[in-house]
């Protein structure tokens, strides 16, 4: 499964290759001596993570992972760690703003197309607040332990294009109290009231709330992509979340590991299983 990764994490791929391919691997681990057998569970069980929770075999799953390696390519645009591609993509297609805020573009180039299908999946980071310039009020993720943006009132003033700065009081350095309470609820105005501001006025800045450095991690993408596909995986019945760390932690011959995870998902060729 590693072969294509160069590529994947520049194009991407047709979802018609990727289920070839991953049908290639389920075909692969299933049979025998060359010889094909019934596969005893779908490819999805085996694409799940195999941590405390699914129960998975861990499998990539090559259309998430495609969405994952693209989402690092624009994390890099957002930041500019590759300067001088981020100069070439930028004359082109988003000389204002950032990747986030850029338009397809009428015939762009394989490669842009391929990188903005993952704009969306940035999009679920959360903005650092500084100066409250990038920032959109109602459009971008930047409320503290809320995954969406704040909703207006009826009593709001402030158009659906406004920014943060716009709630900023710059006389006295901190926020705007008044405006505050008028356009949005209690609730996301004691988020809002908690966020300290700088007196740096530095930009602001894009951190990937699902890895505790704050930086975009393939490893996290990859989880989040797989549930914008195929929705958040159910848990296995009514297993304990910890029997699969015990099974694959266990100092075992992996064979005998992989007999045991077959007993617990239920998939052993039994006559019940057939019947």
């Amino acid at each position: 499964q590693s072969l294509p990764t160069y590529s994947m994490s520049v194009f991407k791929l047709p979802n018609c290759l990727c289920a070839e391919l991953n049908s290639i691997t389920s075909n692969f681990w299933w049979q025998k001596n060359g010889e094909r057998r019934m596969h005893w569970a779908s490819w999805r069980r085996l694409s799940l993570p195999n941590g405390e929770y699914w129960g998975g075999l861990g499998f990539l799953d090559l259309q998430a992972f495609n969405l994952a390696m693209l989402a690092k390519q624009g994390w890099r645009l957002i930041n500019d760690e590759d300067p001088q591609c981020s100069r070439v993509l930028r004359a082109r297609y988003f000389r204002q703003g950032n990747f986030l805020d850029a338009p397809r573009e009428y015939n762009p180039s394989f490669t842009w197309s391929s990188i903005f299908e993952a704009k969306e999946m940035l999009k679920k980071g959360k903005w650092r607040i500084g100066n409250g310039i990038s920032t959109e009020i109602w459009k971008d993720n930047w409320l503290p332990e809320v995954d969406e943006p704040p909703k207006p009132t009826s009593s709001n003033t402030l158009d659906q294009e406004a920014r943060v700065c716009q709630l900023i009081d710059w006389e006295r350095g901190g926020w705007n109290q008044f405006l505050v309470r008028r356009c949005v609820d209690e609730a996301a105005v004691r988020c809002i009231l908690s966020i300290p501001l700088s007196n740096r006025l530095c930009f602001d800045k894009l951190i990937w709330s699902k890895h505790s450095s704050g930086c975009y991690m393939v490893k996290s993408g990859y989880h989040m992509a797989y549930d914008i596909l195929y929705g958040e995986p159910d848990a296995i019945g009514a297993i304990p979340a910890n029997l699969w760390k015990w099974i694959w932690g266990i100092q075992l011959p992996q064979k005998t590991k992989l007999f045991g995870w077959k007993c617990c998902t239920g998939i052993l060729p039994v006559m019940e299983a057939v019947a």
